[in-house]
Order: structure tokens, then C-alpha cells, then sequence
């Protein structure tokens, strides 16, 4: 085993050839890029850019840990321009806590709601803090954004686990996100924005 001083790489020989096993420049794995935090707003918008070219796909962590009135939380692609706020695509399905029925979730029009996280209601506190999961590919590139979501939501007093797949049909490079409460009065929780090393 080396460390290669000209290149911060720490390699291993396999009796055949000298293999990666770090780079400390450029390690492997998740960078943290924004923690952000928001209480009784309508939106969130991070006050400086998450997505550049530094990276292709993204992992966003949401969690919303109180809400009031009913609606739903998206995520929406932003850049200088301001909002995509057209063209989102989606499919899927969900699945409900208290039964066996598997049902498809689809968006084929181009809805302007942006990327699905939550359905959310109103008259069930237990259904207070939503963790959402989402990977965003190729938002700083000039080609077709895509993300794949997983959540759990509350819909009149019942749970569903909730899969998407999700596509905004515009070839736009986008430099930000917004958080956007759709009917509801106000939201509160946090936000976690990581870049996948290339």
C-alpha cells in the first residue's frame, strides 16, 4: 500500500495492478452543500445556490415537522429566471398503513406543482413529522431533470408510503430549489442538500 504524494491517492497492489483506495482531494461518497431551516412560511427558498456543476445528481433530505391547514409541499426547480413552474411529470405508487391495496400515482400532464413530496392533512397532529427522501439527477445540466422520491404522507386519517419517479420535461440547467406550500397556511421543518462526488 502507497500514498502518492503528487496525487493525494492511497493505492493498494493487487499483484496485477495498483488500485485506488482514497483519494483525500476528492474522497468518495456525499459533500454536504446547504442545511437550511424554515418555521411558519409558505416557501423556502435557499438564500444561496445548491446545484452547480461541481456535481450531476443531488440527495435532498426534507423533513416538515408541523403544518397548518391542508394541502401539499413540492419542490420546484429554480434558477435567476425564478421558478420552473411548469412541465413536472410523475409516476408512481403508494401504499396504505392500515391495508394491502397497492394503488398507481401519475401526473401525465405538465402539471406545475413541481416535484411531489407531501399530501398532507390537516386534522391528524400524530401525522406531524414527514421525512422525505429524494435524488435529483442532471438539475445543473441543459438536459432533462429527473428525481425519484420516497415519503410518507397522511391523507384523511390514513398513512401511505409514497414512490415516485419524476421528470421536468424543459432542458434547463438549474442552479437552486424551492420548497412551495401548495393551499397549506404555513409549514415548518428543515432541509439537507448533498452533492454526489463524480
Amino acid at each position: 500500500m502507497i500514498y502518492e504524494t503528487d496525487t493525494n491517492r492511497v493505492l493498494l497492489y493487487d499483484n496485477a495492478a495498483w488500485v485506488m483506495v482514497a483519494d483525500t482531494d476528492q474522497p468518495p461518497g456525499l459533500q454536504h452543500i446547504h442545511s437550511g431551516s424554515f418555521s411558519g412560511v409558505t416557501e423556502y427558498i435557499p438564500s444561496s445556490d445548491v446545484f452547480s456543476s461541481d456535481f450531476d445528481h443531488y440527495l435532498v433530505k426534507l423533513t416538515i415537522d408541523s403544518f397548518s391547514g391542508t394541502g401539499q409541499v413540492y419542490v420546484q426547480m429554480r434558477n435567476s429566471g425564478g421558478n420552473a413552474a411548469s412541465n413536472y411529470r410523475y409516476a408512481g405508487y403508494q401504499s396504505y398503513s392500515d391495508s394491502v391495496i397497492v394503488s398507481a400515482v401519475t401526473g401525465s400532464g405538465a402539471t406545475t406543482n413541481g416535484f411531489l413530496a407531501h399530501s398532507l392533512d390537516y386534522d391528524v397532529t400524530e401525522h406531524d413529522g414527514y421525512g422525505v427522501t429524494m435524488d435529483v439527477m442532471n438539475p445543473n445540466r441543459a438536459i432533462y431533470t429527473t428525481a425519484s422520491c420516497l415519503s410518507m404522507n397522511a391523507i384523511n386519517a390514513q398513512f401511505y408510503a409514497r414512490y415516485l419517479y419524476q421528470k421536468h420535461s424543459a432542458n434547463t440547467a438549474y442552479t437552486n430549489l424551492r420548497v412551495n406550500a401548495v393551499s397549506l397556511t404555513s409549514i415548518t421543518g428543515n432541509i439537507k442538500v448533498y452533492g454526489y462526488r463524480n
